[in-house]
């Protein structure tokens, strides 16, 4: 739906990548699509939505528990 809206929107489809992100409940890995806007610059419409920044490998309440185990 995300992917479809942005290409009504006009935006480009580029490819398919896989990600990984580690939940209390376990790994869970998915499929995203690189998109181009219309002014050429790359994203992840899926990462956005789901507030995801680049390179972030554990959700946020994985990061949350392991700083209060640290502390």
């Amino acid at each position: 739906t995300i992917k479809q809206k942005k290409l009504e929107d006009g935006w480009e489809y580029c490819r398919s990548d896989n990600r990984n992100i580690q939940f209390l409940f376990g790994s869970v890995t998915f499929k995203r699509s690189l998109m181009h806007d219309k002014r050429g610059n790359s994203h992840y419409p899926l990462d956005e939505w789901l507030g995801l920044v680049p390179h972030q490998r554990y959700s946020p309440l994985v990061e949350l528990k392991v700083a209060e185990l640290a502390s």
